[in-house]
């Protein structure tokens, strides 16, 4: 097997605040399994973001920005 796919999460820790969105939240954490996960759960810039890890993702995934961001920290135009 060949290196795991690293993969940027962007949400907040959300699970306490809103436990019934827990399930969410363990399907997301579920990918650790499968792949190196990096966390960023500030607001920001995308670009700064990417220069604060010790890793370049091969993907990025934003959740949710609705519920006036809820469970995703707020980015700059940059996304």
């Amino acid at each position: 097997m060949g290196e795991k796919l690293k993969i940027l999460v962007i949400m907040k820790h959300f699970q306490k605040q809103f436990p019934t969105y827990q399930s969410l939240y363990e399907t997301i954490t579920e990918l650790e399994k499968q792949a190196e996960i990096k966390y960023w759960d500030k607001d920001g810039d995308i670009h700064d973001i990417l220069k604060t890890l010790n890793f370049l993702p091969d993907f990025i995934l934003q959740y949710d920005v609705a519920w006036n961001h809820a469970f995703s920290p707020k980015g700059k135009r940059t996304w």
